[in-house]
C-alpha cells in the first residue's frame, strides 16, 4: 500500500519543529504522528534542495514542493 504524501503544511511544521524548536526527529515524529524516518527524510530533502530556513513568507506551497 503506497504511503500518503505529506501536505506542505505538514512539511513546514516538521521543519519548524526541527529548526526553530530544536526538537529531535523522534520527538517531532511522536508529536505529529508520523514515522521518525519520514521526519529525517523530509529534513534531508529540504537540505538537499538548497533552500534556506526560515522560508520566505511569500513562498507558496507549490514553490516548496521538494523533488
Amino acid at each position: 500500500m503506497p504511503t500518503e504524501r505529506l501536505s506542505m503544511r505538514r512539511v513546514r511544521e516538521i521543519l519548524r519543529l526541527i529548526r526553530d524548536a530544536d526538537m529531535p526527529a523522534r520527538a517531532v515524529a511522536r508529536q505529529l504522528g508520523v514515522a521518525a524516518s519520514t521526519v529525517r527524510e523530509t529534513v534531508r530533502r529540504f537540505e538537499a534542495s538548497g533552500m534556506e530556513w526560515p522560508l520566505p513568507a511569500a513562498l507558496n506551497d507549490t514553490a516548496l514542493e521538494i523533488p
